[in-house]
C-alpha cells in the first residue's frame, strides 16, 4: 500500500527545544565577592594616593571609636574621670582618711568609685555612638550576592526551565496533531486512489 501513496507516509519529528540557560549560583558568589575585593581594593589605593590625609583621618576616627568601645579606656581620660569624681565627692561628702573601710571619709570615696564607673559608661554609649556614625557614614562593606540577588537567581532558573518544559509540551502537542492530520490525508487520498482504481476496472469490463 505504500507505493500507492508515492514511497509510504512518515510521521513529522518534533523539534527540539532550546536547553534552558541554568545560572550557577555558587559560580556567581564566587565571581561577585572577587569583583567585590577588587573593585574595594581599587578605591582604598585611590584614597590612599590622592586624599592620603583624609583617608588617614577616616582610619583614625574609626579605630579611636572602636578602641573607645572594646577598651581599655586611656590612661589621660581615666585621670580625668577620677580627678572630676574625687572633686565632685569631696565638695559634698568630705575628703575623709584615704585607708581602706567604713572609717570616716569612705563615702566619699564610694562616692567617687560610682562616680568613675558612671563616666566609664558613659564614655562606652558615646564611642558606641559615634562608632555607628561613622558606620553609617562609611557603609560596612559587603561581599557577593546580596539575599535580593540570590532570590533573583532562582527565580530566574526556575522561570527557564518552565519555559522550556512548556515549549517542550507545546512542541510535542502540535507534532501529534500534525501526525494526526498527515495520516488522515494519507487515508483519504489511499481511499480515493482505491475508488478510481475499481472505477477504471468496472468501466473495462462493462466496455469488453
Amino acid at each position: 500500500m505504500g507505493s500507492l501513496f508515492g514511497g509510504g507516509g512518515g510521521s513529522v519529528q518534533s523539534p527540539k527545544a532550546p536547553k534552558p540557560i541554568q545560572l550557577d549560583v555558587n559560580q556567581l558568589e564566587q565571581n561577585a565577592v572577587a569583583a567585590d575585593q577588587a573593585g574595594y581594593a581599587q578605591a582604598d589605593q585611590y584614597m590612599q594616593q590622592y586624599y592620603p590625609a583624609l583617608w588617614d583621618a577616616q582610619q583614625s576616627m574609626i579605630k579611636q571609636a572602636y578602641e573607645g568601645i572594646t577598651g581599655p579606656t586611656p590612661p589621660a581620660l581615666e585621670n580625668t574621670f577620677m580627678n572630676a569624681a574625687n572633686m565632685q565627692s569631696m565638695s559634698a561628702l568630705g575628703g575623709g582618711d584615704q585607708s581602706f573601710g567604713l572609717g570616716k571619709g569612705s563615702l566619699a570615696r564610694n562616692a567617687a568609685a560610682a562616680n568613675v564607673a558612671s563616666n566609664e559608661q558613659g564614655y562606652r554609649d558615646y564611642s558606641r555612638g559615634v562608632f555607628e556614625q561613622l558606620n553609617a557614614q562609611f557603609a560596612p562593606r559587603t561581599f557577593g550576592l546580596t539575599p535580593e540577588d540570590a532570590a533573583n537567581v532562582f527565580t530566574f532558573n526556575n522561570n527557564q526551565y518552565n519555559n522550556y518544559l512548556e515549549q517542550q509540551y507545546a512542541l510535542r502537542t502540535n507534532t501529534y496533531f500534525q501526525n494526526q492530520g498527515l495520516a488522515a490525508g494519507q487515508s483519504a487520498a489511499g481511499t480515493g486512489m482505491l475508488t478510481s482504481l475499481a472505477g477504471s476496472v468496472i468501466s473495462g469490463l462493462i466496455i469488453y
